[in-house]
């Protein structure tokens, strides 16, 4: 059981906001872009890459921190991995899937300039 490896504690917190940020962030972009093009694959294909490419970089220096021999450094980084790994999977299938159910935007016409 995964959760009994992590001991939450008061430095464990700032994980929290930081994970919901990240998420938040990632969705929003991939929202604006849905709305810009009314394309779920489109907004996905081009938002989607940079957020997969994003995330894991931000994962991967977060995961060196579980290199180190501090217990509550090493739980933050578990935290922190399991946390953006979860935002990138919900970003990346569950939110396109829920805007494919969604009616498509009403897409602004561009006006000629004078």
């Amino acid at each position: 059981n995964c959760i009994k490896l992590i001991e939450y504690t008061y430095s464990n917190m700032i994980s929290i906001p930081l994970i919901m940020g990240i998420g938040i962030d990632s969705g929003v972009h991939v929202i604006h872009r849905w709305r810009e093009c009314g394309e779920v694959g489109e907004s996905i294909r081009s938002t989607g890459r940079a957020i997969l490419i994003s995330t894991l970089t931000t994962m991967t220096a977060f995961g060196a921190m579980m290199m180190g021999s501090h217990r509550g450094v090493d739980t933050l980084a578990i935290t922190l991995v399991i946390g953006l790994s979860s935002c990138l999977i919900l970003t990346l299938v569950f939110l396109p899937a829920l805007l494919d159910l969604l009616p498509k935007p009403i897409l602004k016409q561009p006006t000629p300039s004078e």
